[in-house]
């Protein structure tokens, strides 16, 4: 059974044995990855502006700046 614990150590002992897990994957696939984080992003922007309760509005934001940061460094990880 997969728990989130479980998941957060595979995936840390994957990115210890794979420094950059994006090299993984062909250019185009990665490219694909980074138009759907902002795509998430986008999303996110129009859920919260038709939230009416301000605490659901922030996390739907929350949630676009974290899909924002994603994007950012998976473009970090293509550029090196």
């Amino acid at each position: 059974m997969m728990t989130v614990a479980n998941a957060n150590i595979q995936f840390s002992g994957f990115y210890r044995k794979n420094s950059n897990p994006m090299s993984l994957l062909p250019m185009g696939n990665r490219i694909q990855e980074i138009r759907e984080c902002y795509q998430q992003a986008a999303d996110c922007v129009h859920q919260a502006e038709a939230q009416n309760d301000p605490k659901v509005k922030k996390q739907f934001l929350e949630l676009t700046r974290r899909w924002l940061l994603l994007a950012r460094c998976y473009t970090n990880l293509i550029s090196r």
